[in-house]
């Protein structure tokens, strides 16, 4: 089941000191909201994150730190950025306990760019997939 997100995302510059001004770097702020019939609560995907174009994210993380994921009905679930670079679209996606499968996807256009700038992004055709699980 695909549930669509009807959102518009906030891209920030972010002021840094002289020797990164050059650089195209861009924070990237998420707080997205899905209804999912079947679970008690929304599905929430938040975060906030430094991008540099054609390089990728600023802040080294583990690909399972960069964002926060509830209310999938899966509190023990670990999900993985699969994101691409140098294009800006944020892949994420589980394997529940019960081997089910929940992806999300955040298009920031069509195709995704490869060069983020400042502004709002349309982001209606984002999407959260929750293959296993059905409705009771």
């Amino acid at each position: 089941m695909w549930t669509i997100a009807r959102a518009v995302l906030a891209v920030l510059l972010i002021v840094l000191p002289a020797p990164l001004a050059s650089a195209d770097i861009v924070q990237v702020d998420i707080d997205l909201q899905w209804t999912v019939p079947y679970l008690p609560t929304p599905v929430r995907f938040t975060g906030s994150e430094l991008w540099e174009n054609g390089v990728g994210y600023v802040v080294p993380k583990l690909s399972f730190q960069r964002w926060e994921v509830t209310g999938t009905g899966c509190p023990a679930c670990v999900y993985v950025d699969l994101s691409p670079s140098p294009n800006f679209l944020i892949w994420v996606e589980t394997t529940t306990p019960d081997h089910g499968h929940q992806t999300f996807v955040i298009p920031f256009g069509d195709p995704s760019p490869v060069v983020l700038v400042p502004g709002d992004y349309d982001i209606s055709r984002s999407s959260f997939q929750d293959a296993f699980l059905q409705a009771p």
